[in-house]
């Protein structure tokens, strides 16, 4: 059995302080904020089942780590035709701060249509290590990207930050002109600038974003299923892949490459893009 080992702890520590479930009136983006803004750090936000399609950005700030709870996949279903954004970019933003609990996403159908803008459908970023779980969402006609990390720079400073992605299904399609991806994670927005490519590596430990037990399929040949650049570290393990492969940007590119790579046990079927193959 596989165990994400630095998520462990803390899905195992029994929580002693007292928590609530919010229940949002629908899945609809302003019902999902006004339940947000009532929960308190720790609570659970469920958003019931039904097809709701959003028309403003929801985020979850820095100031609590919450649960944000779909009644499953198939039931509760999200529809971004409006291609919903704000700043930072995403349908979603999902903030996090070291000293707060967890925040959690999971339990939703996404379906990203009509999202033609070069933002994510779900964007996280913050500090803190351990900080976010985005887990048993399945997206559809994702045409930009479907989950981005920003700041993910690993390193002993306070700015670290770092999570885990797993159970997520990507299907992306390919139109003209288009280069989806279903996981990009940056490091820092001036990499070059930073230093983040002198700190040493932590291989296999929780200083990285993990990405695991996902599955990619593409509709035809694009870019990749992960994306990762500007000094990012990452552990991408257990993943299928349709039509698709992943890779990271290099030294030599205008972002800079990921400072810290781990990639194996990932299989690929059917790939014809011919680049950044890895097993």
């Amino acid at each position: 059995m596989r165990i994400v080992f630095f998520l462990l702890s803390l899905l195992l520590v029994p929580t002693w302080g007292e928590t609530t479930t919010i229940n949002a009136a629908t899945c609809g983006s302003a019902d999902i904020t006004t339940a947000i803004g009532t929960a308190a750090d720790g609570d659970t936000v469920a958003v019931p089942g039904g097809t709701c399609t959003w028309v403003a950005q929801v985020v979850i700030p820095a100031t609590k780590g919450i649960v944000l709870q779909g009644a499953g996949i198939g039931v509760t279903n999200i529809v971004n035709t409006n291609g919903v954004t704000g700043v930072p970019g995403g349908a979603l933003l999902v903030q996090t701060a070291a000293a707060n609990a967890v925040t959690r996403v999971t339990g939703f159908s996404w379906n990203a249509a009509g999202n033609t803008t070069s933002y994510s459908e779900i964007t996280v970023y913050g500090t803190g290590l351990d900080r976010f779980r985005i887990d048993h969402i399945t997206f559809t006609n994702i045409q930009s990207r479907a989950v981005a990390v920003l700041g993910n720079v690993s390193g002993l400073t306070a700015d670290e930050f770092s999570g885990l992605i797993d159970h997520v299904t990507c299907n992306a399609l390919v139109p003209s002109g288009t280069s989806p991806q279903c996981f990009n994670v940056n490091g820092s927005w001036n990499a070059e600038q930073q230093a983040m490519f002198a700190f040493a590596k932590h291989l296999g430990t929780n200083h990285a974003v993990y990405i695991e037990n996902c599955t990619c399929v593409f509709a035809g040949t694009a870019d990749e299923c992960l994306d990762a650049f500007e000094g990012a570290s990452f552990v991408y393990r257990y993943n299928t892949h349709t039509h698709i492969s992943f890779g990271i940007h290099g030294a030599d590119s205008s972002n800079r490459g990921a400072h810290q790579a781990e990639a194996y046990r990932n299989s690929f079927t059917s790939n014809s893009s011919g680049k950044y193959m890895a097993g």
